[in-house]
Parts: structure tokens; sequence; C-alpha cells
């Protein structure tokens, strides 16, 4: 146990006296919180591709909008809008008495109707006739994939039916017509950004801490001194490791907090839900672990630091093109979270989108990650004492 801790303190204090290490490892946390404020001025005008398929879109209107119609004229454009389309989908109208506004606006944040559109009394009729200003105000779970379609498209449709008029807005100031507890196309654009972002910082922090742990100490002739030491091959390998790790947890947790105080600014206003930071520190962790144990392995059969960067460079580019299959691909399939590395940004971005946590998923992804971890520690040790694998011409 002591001579764990002397290589273990030995190592801590390489690893945090030397600035050029403290840089590569704790400043892209902190630049992250002057970065992405700047990259949400260009995302803010980000719409949301696409529609779906096949669908029936629920939407529910203020009964007494007009005293002569039986129905808006922008449902009318609505359906035409749909059948335009060609998808296949098709959408319900339900006329809601006054007296049940309240009643209806819940019914919104059930998912009982995708839409609600809350027309003054006799909107048409006061809008065509010129005799007033009415409003007309749009109400949707933004939480819905359904609801955030059909609230978009009716947006882009209601200049086309009326001219004049006051939308989103109510006695007290404008109305924001969310009536979910979620944001979808903050969602999809977090479960796409937020793991990209995470493995590459996890990533870096790897490639700045192993391959100076052990290849450099080949390089520079301190490996051999150390291995004749009265101290065991494997107490070694696991105090380099827990020094590293410490180090990498201290890296990670300040990238996570930067990244996690940056979405809101990123996103306009959306961020990381407050129940989902445990699961996903869950899967950043058991993800460090993995990639550290990776690139002590490599650091281990590399003969100097510039092979070993060498060979850790590529494994950096696998785990960024795991974060962008994760993110175009349906990878939620339960097979897929036995496949280390790809089912980390898979899990991420599976726990930011899914309204229910993907415990099955979560589980398997973690006890992977550490079995893998255990496996990687364990050729390391073997390899450790090799004279022919450790110093392999």
């Amino acid at each position: 146990m002591k001579a764990f801790l002397a290589i273990f303190r030995k190592e801590l204090r390489r690893y945090l006296t030397d600035p050029r290490m403290l840089l590569a490892l704790f400043l892209p946390g902190i630049l992250i919180l002057v970065i992405y404020p700047l990259m949400g001025t260009a995302l803010q005008g980000l719409e949301l591709s696409g529609s779906p398929e096949g669908e029936t879109f629920s939407i529910a209107y203020m009964e007494d909008f007009s005293e002569e119609r039986e129905e808006p004229v922008l449902l009318t454009l609505f359906e035409s809008a749909l059948e335009d389309q060609q998808k296949g989908n098709r959408a319900s109208f339900h006329p809601v008495p006054r007296a049940e506004r309240e009643e209806a606006m819940g019914k919104v944040g059930e998912g009982e109707y995708d839409l609600f559109l809350d027309y003054s009394p006799s909107f048409e009729d006061v809008l065509f006739d010129r005799t007033d200003v009415p409003s007309l105000a749009l109400y949707y779970d933004g939480a819905s994939e359904k609801a955030t379609y059909a609230h978009a498209l009716m947006l882009e449709l209601v200049p086309l039916a009326y001219d004049g008029y006051l939308l989103n807005q109510g006695p007290e100031g404008p109305i924001d017509g969310n009536l979910g507890k979620g944001d979808y196309q903050g969602n999809q654009l977090i479960s796409f950004l937020f793991p990209l972002i995470t493995v590459s910082l996890l990533m870096s922090s790897v490639c700045s801490l192993t391959p100076e742990a052990i290849a450099g100490e080949k390089e520079r002739g301190t490996l051999a001194a150390l291995l004749i030491a009265p101290v065991p091959r494997g107490t070694i390998v696991w105090g380099k490791m827990a020094s590293a790790g410490t180090v990498s947890l201290l890296s990670g947790a300040i990238s996570f907090l930067g990244t996690v105080l940056s979405l809101p600014f990123l996103m306009g206003g959306t961020g990381l839900s407050p129940a989902l930071v445990f699961p996903v520190l869950l899967i950043i962790f058991s993800a460090l672990f993995l990639f550290l144990a990776i690139g002590f392995l490599l650091s281990t059969l590399a003969r100097s630091v510039k092979e070993a960067n060498s060979w850790i460079g590529p494994f950096l580019s696998i785990g960024i093109l795991a974060s962008v299959f994760g993110a175009f691909l349906d990878l939620s399939a339960l097979p897929f979270s036995f496949v280390p590395v790809l089912n980390v940004t898979t899990c991420m971005a599976l726990v930011i989108r899914s309204e229910a946590l993907p415990w099955a998923y979560l589980a398997i992804t973690i006890i992977v990650n550490l079995l893998a971890t255990v496996l990687l520690v364990f050729l390391t040790d073997r390899l450790f004492r090799s004279e022919r694998a450790l110093f392999r011409r």
C-alpha cells in the first residue's frame, strides 16, 4: 500500500505541477463558457427539418371564434398543407367552449391535443370587419415531436390566413405557448452536440495524460529505474492509473460543468435537465475510465511519446465518428449497448431525448464499459510483466 501511495503521489505531483499539462486538461472546459454563447447566436435560427409521416394531428380551437363560420380559415389551410406534403398526415379538429379553455390547455400538456388555438371572441368577424384588433395564441407541448411540428407549420400558415391581429399576446404581455415540460427541438440539438463535445473533451484529456505516463518514461529512461525498485509491477500500473484517473475526473468535472452552464446560452434558454445530470455523469465516468485504460495500453505498447500519440490519435477519431453515428443513426436497439465507445455517445443521446430514462440501455452501457476497463487494465498489467513487450525494439 505504501508503494502504491508513493507512485500515486509522484504521478499526481507531475501532472499538477506541469503548466502545459494543466492547460491541456482544464483550459477546454473554461473556454467552453466563452465559445458556446457565441455559437448560440448562429444556432438561434435553426429550424426543425423534416416532418412526421402517417400521423393524425389533434387540433383544438375556441368554439366561439366566429359567429358565422363553422371552423377557422386557418384550419382549412392546415389541412391543405398536410395534403400537399403527401406524407399521409391528417388532422382532427375539436371545437372547445370558452368555459372549457383551461381544461383544453391542460389536455395540451397531457398530450391529448397537439395544438390549441386560443382565439379571442368572434376573432374572424372582428378581424375581417376591421372593428378591433383581435388576438390569437397557439399552445402546444414543446416536448412532443408531433406537437412541435404542428406548431411550426401553423405559425407559417397564420400570415397566409389573417392580417392585422395579435399573435401570442395576452393582457400582461407575450405568451409562451409551450405547455409541455420540455423542448423537443432543443433536446434534439443537445442530444447531438452534448455527446460529441463530451467525448471530444474526455479523449483530449486521455491524449494529454497517457502518452507521457509510460511511453514518456521509456523515452526518458526513467522506467527502467522504476522497474528495478522493490515494487510489484502491478502496483506501478495501478498507481499510475489511479493518479491519471483522479486528474482526469477533475478535468472532466470542470469540462462537464462548463458544458452544462453554457448550454442555455448555446440553446437560447434550453439546458440539460437536472434530472439527467446524475445518469449522464455515470456514463461520463464509465467512459473516462475506459478511455484511460485504452490510452494506458497503447502507451505501454509504444516505444516513444510520438509513437503513443500516433496510436491514440486514430482512437480519438473513432470516438468522434461514434458520436456522429449516434446522432444520425438509430442505435437505440439494446444490442448496441454492448459495443464499447459507441454505446457511450448513443446512451447519452437516448438519455437526453427520452421522456423516460432507458434504464436497461444505461445499465448495460455502464457495466460493459467497466468490464472492458478491467480487462484492459489486466492486459496492461500483463504487458508490464513482460520485458519483451515493454522494451520491444
